[in-house]
């Protein structure tokens, strides 16, 4: 699954997803704006539940680069009502997605992870 920026609404950022299984694109609630840390938001996608969570924000975050104002989130994705799949996201205030990790939904081992450091600057 592949998520894209395409609208925002208020506070809320809105991508369209791509699931292999169903061979179909569809809209996601993947961000919310002003969260404090333990907040939820939940939203469907082809009909599976997606349980997000503030896990913790800072003020500053160094991953190569310094990044101000970053929230990070915890994508829980179920299937077919059951636990599938966990995904972590950084976000960085001005820049957007700046980390993301997804573990291969097929295996569900750490050893196939996709772990992505997107390369940002930041004045």
């Amino acid at each position: 699954m592949e998520n894209q920026l395409i609208r925002k609404e208020g506070n809320n950022y809105f991508s369209l997803w791509y699931f292999e299984r169903y061979m179909a694109t569809t809209e996601t609630l993947f961000f919310k704006e002003h969260l404090t840390k333990g907040e939820q938001w939940e939203t469907t996608s082809h009909g599976n539940k997606i349980l997000y969570s503030v896990t913790d924000k800072r003020d500053t975050l160094l991953l190569g680069t310094l990044y101000k104002n970053v929230v990070m989130i915890r994508g829980d994705i179920y299937f077919e009502e059951k636990p599938w799949l966990t995904t972590y996201h950084g976000y960085a205030e001005g820049i957007g997605e700046i980390y993301n990790f997804k573990p291969s939904p097929e295996s569900r081992r750490y050893v196939d992870v996709e772990l992505n450091l997107l390369k940002h600057s930041q004045e």
